[in-house]
């Protein structure tokens, strides 16, 4: 029936909506409401964040301590 699922499910760069269509996942700055939808697998506030950054984050605090 051309239904994906589970939704979330992620391949070649898309990810199975709540839809139940793959989409294309979000590079970084892009728009998202889960973690899924970004090829970082990194959603914050709304928005697809690179990893880095919060690997620098936490490296910052670690080295803190």
């Amino acid at each position: 029936e051309d239904k994906c699922l589970p939704i979330g499910t992620r391949a070649d760069g898309e990810y199975c909506s709540i839809e139940e269509v793959m989409l294309p996942q979000q590079e970084s700055n892009g728009y998202c409401e889960n973690n899924f939808e970004c090829v970082s697998n990194s959603c914050l506030d709304g928005q697809c964040t690179e990893i880095g950054f919060w690997q620098k984050i936490f490296r910052f605090f670690r080295f803190r301590n």
